[in-house]
């Protein structure tokens, strides 16, 4: 490689450059760099690589970059990995690494391949070794296209990099460039900021964890002066308080990170001035300061990532700074446009994507203002003139602050900027002026038009999304119009069933969706079991949400029974709004919209019901004239149920005969509903499935344009039962020829897993148990429900026994229905229901749990023997006058409601059914000492696997049948007990460290109050040579783990560590030693069960006499 050729490549004096020659007609590496942005510090240059370590010139971050040109023959690959393995060693430093690796990962990356190979796992194998990482590739699924006719893709290039150099940079992508001479794909990889402009305020929800924010907000809230409406009052002071607020944070607050890191640099100074004599009473306050400011903003900091990661269900305050980190960078790399394709023409300039995306959203949610037919001859059901004028009273304080605290407090907010966190922090100073707007709109039916407006961000429906199509729009409301609306839909939501059909599953209080799943398998059933061919319609709505006609509803609402207050509240909450749409973060346009519903309204799913409802009523109607069947279930000797439609929100499945005229008269109904509605069915993305022996119905296909898939099956199977846990799966060990730590015989280790932590498990759940608890439910449901369309279908197709509390089991050995697997559950589910009497027909005397705290026939065995009607009800040992066996116990009220034993409310729960069915695990276990202590989670984890005896060590994986030597230069036999009690390394290293605390900074530790840690440490010992491992060892190991491993080989300095636990004293010889040792010191428990340390610098000098570590 010349400087000519590299001239011309890139131009300019400030370029520089680093090669490996080509062998042959392959494998030449160039990496050209700016020197005024980077400063080269080191080349490394290997058969396969060229990497070089770099210091940025602004902040003066070092990292390595490594240019591939990987082998195409299968043999030299395993050379390739391990140069890449050498560079790893070679370095600490991030690493980002990308090129040509002339290998792929999975089979999707490689054209026509259908199984994962061996160099597949391989190559993944060794990104997982060098902690490595790859974003999704955006602009294609390949990288090079070649063979003969171009038949031949794979992805073959790609960047990689540590967690270490993500953490460094804000937002990184890659994407794939066009092909223009080569037959590979150019890969750029993107790292910075993704906002393309100026970012709308955002309320940081960390501000109210600042001492005395409230004081400050009403101090600013009460000193805005606006005269005009409540609600106009309101938009004015929030506008004036955001202005207050960003001077606030930006003069008080500033970089928290910064801050954070300034506040622990104030106490290492302290520590180091501590070690040359003790502090005075003002300087032990300074730093106890220096303290608490560090937390505080550690604090803050995580409180501020993890709302812009949206990871809202996990709490802060448990040290995730880093995940939640991550994972908003993995938000932002999901949400970012570069490019979009609009009918079919692809923008990718910044100024024409935002214009063309407004566009496109004006243009959707614009009315035609077509001419639509009426719904006079539609049959709503109505609401009774009391519960419309319920929805109507004014609005109390209780009611809209239960709103507000139901609302999450970490969702993004609209363009007023600020969360719901906010104002039910600050309700107290904002209660007044709430309730004045509250007041005027139940007056005037009216609010300030700005309190309305709404950014539309727009979220990829799948990975790689380009299609403007292929974005789901999503509205971000205002704070104080959320509110609002969140008031009106939980009066809203009161109401729905008395005006939706038992069609609709969807947003109706005691509907779920899976109802409908369970409706139709048991109509499926019931269709197979006759022998009778059918047809099962799901239907696809255009645009759902966009498309709904303002009219429509209002004649909906109008026809159900609503008043003229409430249809006029809800025309001004869709009418007044006004739209933005956020690009990369920034919000572009400004429109108002003539139809449609907005996604992220709390009142629209309601709204979008009254819609579908039209659609179902037109269904009903259509089966009820015979334009089409609908499927019969059950009727065996009866007359059964008719299931013809089923519906969850947007989600539509009809039942149907296999016939075109049936169809026809279908497609005229979609077309009707189309024109009333203005939702439109799309056929082309719609499904018809079809079984049984009669021939597809090829014109009618054509016809609908729908995809048609045909089952002649007589059966389906859907499995009940689970697979294995895959996560307890992987975790299990193999059976151990030695005596097991909890049962003492050769056992495998999930219920050790699946136990709770207070009993030494993890917590992780039983698969197959927690499956019994989730269908539990379904019985409880059916036990204490009674006129839901699901519970009249099974015992239309079951009949019901035990009193009707369920139904008779399934007979039958096939079939689709999965009743018949729930209802397996009865005994066990009965076993921990308690009845409540009633007039005594429908409780066993027997067998049932309706007195005290055990079913009689367990309290009374013997009796339970004798008697002749051992499945008598209650209701026959009950005698007219009162005097027999039940007559204290029984009334003759017929409402009668089970009883969950279990918990103190009677209510079921999965959780408490969950516990019943788990069996725990009796067996000490020192839970508050591995779990609760101060220890990062690893080292929580390390010891509880020390305390089962589950590390794998020599002498263990010796008896798993590994023949690997034994490396201890102690020449030990590689025991757990023999590493974690009796090494002598192990207790230099633990004298080492423990060397270092203060007799006061000793009694601070929590884990190492217990003096006989000094046990581990040499001072004598009380496990002789083949003894059983004592009752103290679990909580010894783990304390010799969180010092002496973890404390010092996780390379965390001993500031840092002792700052955990508020340590205000420590010797000379722990601020010289660890302070210049810890960063040096890798300490590793490798499988041969010895502790390795390298790397080490005395910090007595150079002469090994004198080393700490005498080894």
């Amino acid at each position: 490689m010349s400087q000519q050729m590299v001239n011309s490549v890139g131009i300019g004096r400030f370029l520089n450059w680093a090669s490996v020659d080509a062998r042959g007609a392959a494998g030449g590496l160039l990496l050209l760099w700016d020197n005024r942005v980077l400063e080269n510090l080191e080349v490394e240059r290997g058969g396969y690589s060229i990497s070089i370590r770099f210091r940025n010139c602004v902040d003066g971050f070092t990292w390595i970059f490594s240019g591939v040109y990987g082998p195409v023959i299968s043999s030299e690959k395993e050379d390739f990995w391990e140069e890449l393995s050498a560079i790893r060693g070679l370095w600490e430093d991030p690493w980002c690494l990308g090129g040509d690796f002339n290998a792929v990962r999975f089979p999707e990356e490689r054209r026509n391949s259908l199984r994962l190979t061996t160099e597949m796992r391989r190559f993944s194998e060794v990104i997982g070794e060098l902690g490595l990482k790859e974003l999704p590739l955006a602009g294609g699924p390949y990288t090079w296209i070649g063979g003969l006719n171009s038949q031949a893709a794979s992805k073959l290039d790609r960047f990689l990099f540590s967690d270490q150099w993500e953490d460094h940079f804000s937002a990184i992508t890659q994407a794939a460039l066009p092909r223009l001479i080569s037959d590979h794909n150019p890969i750029v990889l993107q790292a910075g900021g993704f906002s393309s402009g100026k970012s709308p305020f955002w309320f940081e929800n960390m501000w109210l964890k600042i001492d005395g924010f409230q004081d400050l907000v009403r101090s600013w809230w009460n000193g805005y002066s606006v005269d005009g409406s409540s609600s106009h009052c309101i938009a004015e002071k929030l506008k004036a308080l955001k202005k207050d607020l960003k001077n606030w944070n930006k003069e008080v607050i500033g970089n928290v990170s910064l801050n954070r890191a300034e506040a622990f640099s104030r106490l290492q100074r302290w520590e180091f001035r501590e070690n040359d004599g003790p502090l005075t009473a003002s300087e032990v306050e300074a730093k106890n300061q220096a303290l608490e400011d560090y937390k505080k903003w550690a604090l803050l900091e995580e409180t501020s990532w993890r709302q812009k990661s949206r990871e809202i269900w996990l709490k802060e305050g448990d040290k995730n700074t880093k995940y939640f980190h991550k994972m908003a960078n993995a938000r932002a790399r999901k949400n970012f446009i570069s490019k979009i394709r609009i009918n079919e023409v692809t923008l990718s300039s910044s100024d024409d994507l935002k214009e063309g995306v407004c566009r496109a959203y004006k243009s959707l949610l614009s009315e035609p203002g077509d001419w639509r037919p009426n719904i006079n001859g539609l049959n709503f059901k109505e609401l009774g003139e009391g519960l419309a004028s319920s929805l109507e009273v004014e609005f109390s304080e209780e009611e809209i602050y239960a709103a507000l605290s139901s609302c999450c407090g970490d969702k993004a907010p609209g363009p007023d900027g600020f969360t719901m966190a906010f104002w039910l922090f600050c309700w107290d100073v904002v209660k007044s002026e709430i309730l004045e707007l509250f007041r005027e709109f139940h007056l005037h039916e009216t609010f300030q038009r700005s309190l309305n407006s709404t950014f539309l961000l727009l979220i990829p429906k799948k990975e790689g999304a380009e299609d403007l199509r292929e974005f789901r729009p999503i509205s971000l409301v205002g704070s104080v119009y959320k509110l609002l609306a969140k008031v009106l839909a939980n009066r809203l939501k009161s109401v729905m069933g008395e005006v939706i059909s038992d069609s609709q599953q969807a947003f109706v209080h005691g509907r779920q969706i899976l109802d409908a799943v369970l409706i139709a398998n048991e109509a499926l059933d019931s269709r197979l079991k006759d022998n009778v061919s059918g047809l099962l319609l799901k239907l696809d709505i255009e645009k759902a949400f966009d498309h709904v006609n303002w009219n429509f509803l209002i004649d909906v609402m109008s026809r159900m029974g609503f008043g003229h207050k409430w249809i006029n509240w809800m025309k001004w909450c869709w009418s007044t709004a006004s739209f933005s749409i956020l690009i990369n973060g920034c919000p572009t346009g400004f429109f108002c919209s003539s139809r449609g519903l907005r996604q992220g309204d709390p009142l629209s799913p309601y709204l979008f019901l009254f819609a579908m409802e039209a659609l179902s009523q037109l269904l009903s109607r259509a089966r009820n004239e015979g334009f089409f069947s609908g499927f019969k279930v059950g009727g065996r000797g009866r007359e059964g149920l008719i299931v013809s439609h089923l519906l969850f929100a947007d989600d539509t499945l009809i039942f149907c005969d296999a016939d075109a005229v049936q169809l026809q008269y279908l497609s005229w109904t979609f077309m009707w509903f189309e024109a009333i509605s203005g939702l439109k069915v799309n056929l082309s993305k719609s499904e018809a499935i079809q079984w049984g022996s009669a021939p597809p119905w090829s014109p009618s296909s054509q016809f609908w344009d729908v995809r048609l898939d045909v089952y002649l099956l007589p059966t389906w199977v859907f499995p009940l039962e689970p697979p294995t846990n895959p996560l307890v799966r992987g975790m299990q060990w193999k059976k151990d020829s030695g005596k097991d730590c909890l049962s003492g015989k050769g056992n495998t280790f999930p219920k050790v897993i699946c136990a709770a932590k207070k009993d030494g498990g993890l917590g992780i759940r039983n698969l197959a148990i927690f499956n019994k608890a989730l269908l539990g439910k379904w019985l409880w449901r059916f036990a204490n429900e009674n006129d839901s369309l699901w519970k009249q279908i099974i015992s239309s197709n079951y009949d019901l026994q035990d009193g009707g509390w369920c139904s008779k089991g399934g007979r039958d050995r096939y079939g689709v229905g999965v009743w018949k697997a729930i209802r397996n559950g009865w005994e066990d589910f009965r076993s921990h229901s308690r009845f409540l009497v009633g007039d005594g027909t429908r409780v066993k005397f027997w067998k049932d749990l309706w007195c005290e705290n055990q079913s009689l026939e367990e309290a009374f065995p013997i009796l339970f023997n004798l008697s002749v009607n051992k499945e008598g009800l209650v209701a026959e040992a009950w005698e007219e006058d009162g005097a027999g066996v039940a007559g204290d116990l029984v009334s003759t009220d017929t409402s009668m409601i089970g009883r969950w034993k279990a918990n103190k409310n009677g209510t079921f729960s999965v959780k408490c059914f969950y516990s019943s069915l788990s069996m725990g695990i009796n067996h000490p276990f020192p839970v508050s000492t591995i779990w609760k202590s101060w220890a990062p989670t690893r080292a929580s984890f390390f010891g509880w696997e020390a305390a089962w005896n589950r590390l794998l060590t020599t002498d263990r994986l010796k008896r798993f049948g590994w023949n690997i030597p034994n490396r201890c230069i102690k020449l030990t036999d590689g025991g757990l007990q023999q590493i974690l009690l009796k090494c002598s390394s192990l207790q230099s290293l633990n004298l080492y460290a423990l060397s270092s605390f203060t007799d006061e900074a000793y009694k601070k530790i929590s884990l190492l109050t217990d003096l006989r840690f000094l046990d581990l440490c040499g001072a004598r010992s009380t496990v002789a040579e083949g003894d059983e491992l004592p009752d103290t060892f679990l909580d010894r190991c783990v304390r010799v783990t969180d010092v002496g491993v973890i404390a010092i080989a996780q390379g965390c300095t001993s500031l840092e560590f002792l700052s955990l636990f508020g340590i205000v004293g420590v010797t000379d010889k722990c601020l010289e030693a660890l302070s210049r040792s810890c960063s040096n010191m890798i300490t590793t428990l490798d499988v041969n069960g010895c502790i390795g340390i390298k790397g080490i610098k005395s910090p007595f000098g150079s002469d090994s006499s004198k080393n700490a570590f005498n080894l």
